[in-house]
C-alpha cells in the first residue's frame, strides 16, 4: 500500500473518532461449489454426511460471533473442523482458506469435536449376537485375520504379533 492509501486512512480515521470496520472476504460454500467428487477429497465425506453432522451437532456449538462483527455460522465451522481433521493441514492454512484465524480454526475444532463425539452413542456400536459372528467371518474372509470386529479408517495402530496360533 502506498503513502497515499495510508494518509487517507488517518484522515477517515480522524473525522469519524472510530476504527474502520474489518471487511472479509465472501466465504464459499463448498456445497454449492464443488462437486461430490472435490468434496470428498478435501473432507473425506459425503455432503450427505457433513449435512448430517450440521443438522445434528448446531444446538452444540458457539453462537456465531468472532466479537468483529463477522461472524462464523455453526455450518462453516464444521466445515473448518472437518477440514482439520480430514487433512491434517496446519490450523493457520485452514484459517487462510475460510478467512479465519489459527485461534478461530482451534476452537472450532475443539467444539466439533465434543459435539461429535456427543452423538457417539447414537452411531458407534459393536457388533452383537449374531452380527458378531457374521462379522468376525467377514474380516477373516477378506484378510484372513481371526477375531477381528471392526476397523477405523486410516487410522495406524501398532499390532503386536501374537505368540501363539
Amino acid at each position: 500500500m502506498d503513502k497515499r492509501h495510508w494518509q487517507g486512512w488517518r484522515k477517515c480515521r480522524q473525522r469519524h473518532g472510530r476504527r474502520l470496520r474489518r471487511i472479509v472476504g465472501d466465504r464459499m460454500n463448498p456445497f454449492t461449489a464443488m462437486s461430490n467428487a472435490e468434496f470428498v477429497d478435501r473432507f473425506r465425506l459425503r455432503k450427505e454426511s457433513v449435512n448430517s453432522i450440521i443438522q445434528k451437532s448446531q444446538e452444540q456449538l458457539p453462537v456465531a460471533n468472532d466479537r468483529r462483527g463477522c461472524p462464523v455460522p455453526p455450518n462453516l465451522q464444521v466445515l473448518i473442523a472437518i477440514r482439520c481433521m480430514a487433512t491434517g493441514s496446519h490450523q493457520i492454512a485452514i484459517g487462510d482458506c475460510y478467512y479465519v484465524s489459527q485461534t478461530c480454526v482451534s476452537l472450532y475444532l475443539a467444539s466439533v469435536s465434543r459435539a461429535i463425539a456427543s452423538l457417539s452413542e447414537q452411531f458407534i456400536k459393536f457388533p452383537a449376537g449374531n452380527n458378531l459372528f457374521k462379522t468376525v467371518q467377514a474380516f477373516y474372509n477378506i484378510a484372513r485375520m481371526p477375531g477381528v470386529i471392526g476397523s477405523i479408517d486410516c487410522t495406524h495402530v501398532a499390532i503386536l504379533r501374537p505368540t501363539c496360533n
